[in-house]
């Protein structure tokens, strides 16, 4: 089958190209669900309301309930989805994990401090407050540590955070996979918005990019940006971004990019994300 397709794919595609295989249970009676997934929906629904329940009563939520991403990864494993990379002929699945560090991370106090001022207070704010509270944070980590991981931050609809997904991408197709697991996550969660910050790499875009020929991993790079987008369900589209520049034997610095202030410019990428949000694409 990969054979079959990968001749009817320019050479630049087929690099990123991914064959999906999985078991699928549906019922006459729910026809745009399948059954899993519905389940994971009610599960995510009763998590929400136990949790905020447990908040308004002041009691500290049981650590060890599993959230609704856990749940997400528990239905892609019962129903057995398996990814066929074009580019290694293998077999790949995605799913959660906790990592637990061997050794204890002392986190500076003033940066303890402010963090937790940042993150008190942000539930029930507006959508773009919360947006500018986790741009701030983003730059500040960065230009404490010269690095900032890739998170994904899943929201309700008063803001109060779902879940904080971190992940690493090995290559294009990976990026592909976590956002169509974003976008089945984002349904079955009930979320109403999401924000995103990682490191990306500027690459040139040549013509060959355009009509497929080029895969993307091949194209000359030519800078890097520290990256940050908000969406939500009411069409709320939020961007900021920032060069990054690494004088020589001096710490890496961040310049923010003209024009990213505000700018509502949203990669194809969060398609997924955006479809499960109920919005259209038409502005990516």
């Amino acid at each position: 089958m990969l054979n079959i397709a990968e001749k009817s794919l320019p050479r630049g595609i087929a690099d990123a190209a991914v064959v999906r295989i999985e078991r699928r249970w549906i019922a006459d009676t729910l026809p745009n669900w399948e059954l899993l997934q519905a389940f994971c929906l009610i599960y995510s629904r009763l998590f929400e309301l136990c949790k905020s329940l447990s908040m308004l009563l002041g009691d500290p939520f049981p650590a060890g309930v599993p959230t609704p991403a856990r749940f997400e990864s528990r239905r892609h494993e019962a129903r057995v989805v398996r990814y066929f990379k074009f580019n290694d002929r293998r077999a790949h699945k995605l799913g959660f994990y906790n990592i637990q560090t061997e050794t204890k991370t002392e986190i500076p106090s003033a940066f303890a401090k402010e963090f937790g001022e940042r993150v008190r207070g942000l539930e029930g704010t507006p959508f773009s407050n919360l947006f500018e509270d986790i741009a701030a944070m983003a730059q500040n980590i960065f230009e404490r540590f010269g690095d900032h991981k890739s998170f994904l931050f899943i929201v309700g609809a008063d803001n109060s955070l779902i879940e904080l997904v971190g992940t690493e991408f090995s290559d294009q197709a990976d990026k592909y996979l976590f956002w169509r697991y974003v976008g089945d996550l984002v349904k079955s969660s009930a979320a109403a918005g999401l924000i995103w910050v990682a490191e990306a790499w500027i690459r040139e875009a040549p013509l060959d990019l355009c009509n497929g020929m080029l895969p993307i991993r091949e194209i000359p790079i030519v800078g890097e940006e520290l990256d940050l987008i908000g969406i939500n369900r009411s069409g709320e589209k939020l961007r900021r971004s920032w060069r990054i520049e690494r004088p020589h034997a001096k710490p890496p610095i961040l310049v923010l990019n003209p024009g990213e202030a505000g700018g509502k410019s949203v990669p194809n990428f969060l398609v997924p994300a955006l479809r499960a949000l109920g919005l259209t694409s038409d502005f990516a």
